[in-house]
């Protein structure tokens, strides 16, 4: 049986801990398969920062499915601070107006197992202690930490200030 991340970013501010969405223009998704199999497309499309199935990276996240790494951090299950639109299936709510590429509007669900976050300066040091890990880690390394570190600089936050959390599912 296959497992799947469900990873979801979030920021610091004033209020405290907000999530953040990769937002998709509807119109980049009209021409694609599958899209919104399950109910009509929101104006904009809410994207995971990351769901590709990769289990050396999930060995180092968490020790799911096998446990080959050194392990990121033991997992801390979910923060306590995280607001939920269903408490009793671990769903966090879309913006207004938003969908996933299904054209679903109930929510983002954040796994069923294995729950734990880090902050993006944890990542950068246990990449940085473990550069052989780099490579097995592909583009969670190549392109999603660039990426948050891109977020990150545009809401002028500190590394500590924006933290992934995420669940796994089988």
């Amino acid at each position: 049986m296959a497992t799947d991340i469900h990873f979801l970013v979030q920021i610091q501010n004033a209020q405290g801990w907000e999530i953040i969405w990769k937002l998709v223009p509807r119109e980049a998704y009209l021409n694609v398969s599958m899209a919104g199999s399950m109910g009509e497309l929101g104006e904009w499309i809410c994207e995971p920062f990351y769901d590709t199935r990769n289990y050396d990276l999930f060995n180092m996240l968490a020790h799911v499915r096998q446990e080959n790494y050194e392990l990121l951090v033991e997992p801390r299950g979910i923060p306590q601070d995280l607001h939920w639109a269903e408490p009793d299936f671990l769903q966090v709510q879309y913006p207004e107006g938003c969908t996933n590429r299904w054209g679903e509007r109930e929510g983002f669900l954040i796994g069923e197992h294995t729950f734990s976050w880090v902050t993006l300066q944890e990542l950068i040091e246990y990449f940085e202690f473990y550069p052989e890990y780099q490579e097995p880690a592909a583009d969670f390394y190549s392109e999603v930490i660039p990426e948050l570190i891109t977020v990150a600089s545009k809401h002028d936050l500190t590394y500590d200030q924006l933290r992934c959390v995420f669940g796994f599912d089988s």
